[in-house]
């Protein structure tokens, strides 16, 4: 029924992504795809976020040590604020737009210990505020032994259209340790 994957990294905000190919594949390497990510801010008062896309993707390169897939498909964002902002002169608690959804991801398994993966999403706004969002993740894994690894990522959000008073870019930087259960 597909994989899902989720991210929730300790920063000041929250932030939960899910991605979910859907089954069966189309083609060997062409795939349909929906992805739904959430996220908050206290920072900025923004509650929530809530950014929903599907479409289609290609897998570039599929081999056993490295994966790239590009993805295009329409997406939709809403985002909540605890506090009235104004965004390109208008001013509410609620903003919403529709959008054209591409992306890119890929994972690279540097040696038998070591995994690097990154991810770039961009929505281009076509209604509503007509913000653009560009996400970008990136992740270094390596391994201690079979059950735990050591992780180190960053992560940079831009929006074209930020609340009055706030900057464009958020970035993060974070680090962890990993836990697997279940069958390897």
């Amino acid at each position: 029924i597909g994989s899902i994957s989720a991210t929730l990294t300790r920063q000041p905000w929250l932030r939960r992504l899910w991605a979910a190919p859907l089954p069966p594949p189309l083609s060997p390497r062409a795939f349909a795809f929906s992805k739904l990510g959430l996220e908050g801010d206290d920072l900025i008062e923004l509650r929530q976020r809530a950014s929903l896309a599907v479409g289609l993707g290609y897998k570039v390169i599929k081999s056993e040590r490295m994966t790239w897939d590009v993805l295009g498909g329409v997406g939709y964002t809403a985002d909540r604020y605890n506090l009235a902002q104004t965004i390109a002169g208008k001013t509410d608690t609620s903003f919403n737009r529709a959008s054209i959804y591409v992306g890119e991801a890929s994972s690279h398994q540097l040696s038998s210990t070591t995994a690097l993966k990154q991810r770039l999403d961009v929505y281009a706004g076509i209604s509503g505020d007509k913000a653009v969002l560009v996400k970008f993740s990136a992740g270094l894994s390596v391994a201690m032994n079979r059950m735990l690894s050591l992780t180190v990522g960053l992560t940079d959000t831009y929006n074209s259209k930020p609340a009055l008073g706030t900057k464009s870019n958020d970035a993060g930087f974070f680090t962890g340790v990993n836990v697997k259960f279940g069958a390897r």
